[in-house]
């Protein structure tokens, strides 16, 4: 994929050419987020513990958190066509 094109997905009035498809992984992967994080609390609750700092689990569960919310932005944006950065190039009416 060119930058070009991959830009070209981010303008309003374009989405890819299976949106649907990119929607539905979407879908899976966060449920698979909320599915690992519910086993993770029901395995501390239940007194098995992974050997990590509470520090690094924390640190680990921002980072994770923060690419599923990214994640999940930029596949709003370039799976509707509604959404975007103008089309054309042209900047935003002040």
């Amino acid at each position: 994929m060119l930058i070009g094109d991959f830009i070209q997905a981010f303008r309003k009035g374009k989405e890819l050419s299976d949106a649907t498809l990119w929607k539905n992984r979407t879908l899976v992967g966060n449920a698979l987020v909320a599915l690992f994080s519910a086993l993770s609390g029901i395995a501390a609750a239940l007194g098995y513990r992974l050997d990590l700092e509470p520090g690094t689990l924390e640190a680990l569960g921002a980072g994770i958190a923060a690419l599923v919310a990214v994640g999940n932005a930029i596949m709003h944006v370039v799976t509707s066509a509604r959404v975007g950065l103008p089309p054309g190039g042209q900047s935003p009416a002040p």
